[in-house]
């Protein structure tokens, strides 16, 4: 009103509406009247509203109208900043706050820095909020510019964006809902003025019916099948050294996937689309995707005696390789297979057995793919003057079963030297059946001019001299260092005396030097020295 009365008083042509006492020049009251202005702005100022805002909230990409897939990456956009002239200060005791939550999405990524970008997110400090998890706090941390005093050209940085990068849980189950809301914690002094409808924005949408499944299990050696109504014991991997597969055919009978067992008899399908049913096959032979569904099968005469879907509890339909995993609103489903060997196989399966000879004695080492039953094995040995194998060794069976085993046995008789001797195993089942494996043949050759091949000098600067006795006889040469790794291999035919080595590349050490004939398959050693 006072501002409108002066102005009512310069519209006059005349000053005879003033009083006497207050009659001045035009000019001076030209002056009063622009100093009533600058205190009217200055009033106005002290008493600004200060208004922080957020707007514009959205998704990008925005979700398709079924919703985001499971472990789908996007980003939640929005806008912030303040509708007023001046700038915010900042009160230490009580700055301006803004929380972003999440519910059903992830923060894609582990820091703050690493989540969060946009021309706005520098005004604030960010971490996680240590009671929510889920929440991202972001304080005040100096000044937030206002928008000037000019409204047809406002400052830029009065306003600026925050991206926070999401990215949608994985075992997220369909038509869950995914909310990004954002909210602000404003001071005290701004809370006076501060509209509230404009401080929280809230967007949401959900997970669409495509979500990923997760199809996992075991496959287990199973001795006692069924009769405990479970499928469990040890996992296999593989029978009689075949590989064994579990396949994922759709409802049209695509094979969508092809996963080989893991050593521990484990599977995982980790990327199924949502279809009604699934069945899971396992074969010992490899399929292959949108390829032909191959047929459950075992080698070796092996069986299926249990398929367990989906709870891990009991023992579910026939025992033939093939289950139908029936999908619901569940994201992850448990099969697993039992296997076991035939009932009247052989108590072991030998996968290999092999001689060697090593110093002065004679070391036999085996595998077993598997056990079943066994009681006990027997190293026999015959001489070549001999007409019967003898016993020279017995090893108990540890336990019952088992699906692979290592084992040796030095024979430290070293009497008949240069004689023939043949070496047999023998696998007593507990109902003392019995299974006897091929036999080897080797000599004990104890002292070096008794070997085919021996070396000089020892020790060596590096060159070293191989003395072949046997000229016709193909030798395979194997340096090993003391840690059993080996370094060269050399075949080498022997149709000279001596043959010379290079190992001048070798650093002083104990190593030792293997020989394999390849026409006898005997082996022997000679350590050496490098210095």
């Amino acid at each position: 009103m006072l501002l409108f009365g002066i102005l009512f008083v310069l519209s006059k042509n005349n000053y005879t509406i003033i009083p006497n006492s207050l009659r001045m020049n035009k000019t001076y009251l030209i002056g009063i009247t622009l100093v009533i202005l600058l205190q009217t702005v200055n009033l106005s100022l002290n008493a600004q509203a200060f208004n922080p805002f957020t707007q514009n909230i959205e998704f990008s990409p925005e979700p398709p109208n079924t919703g985001f897939e499971c472990d789908y990456h996007s980003q939640l956009i929005f806008a912030m900043g303040f509708t007023t002239m001046t700038d915010a200060h900042l009160d230490p005791n009580d700055p301006l706050k803004v929380y972003i939550c999440l519910t059903g999405f992830e923060f894609d990524g582990t820091t703050p820095s690493s989540i969060l970008s946009g021309s706005y997110i520098s005004h604030f400090n960010w971490a996680f909020d240590p009671i929510s998890p889920n929440c991202l706090v972001g304080t005040q941390n100096g000044p937030l510019p206002g928008t000037g005093t000019n409204p047809l050209n406002p400052n830029p940085n009065s306003v600026g964006s925050i991206i926070v990068d999401l990215v949608v849980n994985d075992i997220s189950p369909a038509g869950s809902i995914l909310v990004g809301d954002v909210t602000l914690e404003v001071p005290a002094y701004m809370d006076i003025s501060n509209t509230i409808a404009d401080d929280n924005e809230l967007t949401q949408t959900q997970t669409s019916a495509v979500c990923p499944i997760d199809i996992y299990g075991n496959v287990f050696y199973d001795i006692d099948g069924d009769a405990n109504n479970q499928v469990d014991g040890v996992g296999i991997s593989s029978i009689c050294s075949t590989p064994l597969y579990v396949h994922l055919v759709d409802p049209n009978f695509n094979v969508d996937d092809v996963q080989m067992v893991s050593a521990d008899g484990s599977f995982h399908f980790n990327d199924a689309k949502l279809e009604s049913a699934y069945a899971v096959i396992l074969s010992s032979v490899q399929g292959t995707i949108n390829g032909p569904v191959p047929s459950a099968s075992l080698p070796c005469f092996w069986n299926f005696v249990g398929d367990d879907c989906c709870d891990n509890v009991g023992n579910d339909g026939a025992h033939n390789g093939i289950m139908t995993v029936n999908i619901d609103t569940n994201q992850t489903y448990q099969a697993n297979f039992g296997v076991s060997a035939p009932v009247l196989s052989l108590p072991v399966e030998l996968s290999s057995f092999t001689l060697i000879e090593n110093q002065c004695k004679m070391k036999l080492d085996w595998t077993t793919s598997f056990q079943y039953n066994l009681e006990k094995t027997i190293v026999e040995r015959r001489f070549e003057d001999e007409n019967e194998f003898r016993a020279i060794h017995e090893i108990m069976a540890k336990s019952s079963e088992s699906v692979s085993s290592k084992f040796s046995f030095t024979d430290i008789d070293n009497k008949n030297l240069d004689k023939q001797a043949e070496y047999r195993l023998k696998f007593v089942d507990r109902d003392q059946s019995h299974f006897i494996s091929q036999v080897k043949s080797a000599k004990i050759r104890c002292a070096k001019s008794n070997a085919t091949a021996h070396i000089y000098p020892n020790p060596s600067n590096g060159s070293l001299n191989i003395v072949h006795e046997a000229l016709n006889d193909l030798i395979q040469i194997i340096i090993l260092d003391v840690q059993g790794r080996e370094l060269f291999r050399i075949k080498e035919v022997q149709d000279s005396r001596v043959t010379s080595l290079d190992l001048s590349e070798l650093i002083p050490a104990h190593y030792m030097m293997v020989f394999k004939n390849l026409d006898t398959g005997t082996m022997w050693t000679e350590p050496f020295q490098v210095f």
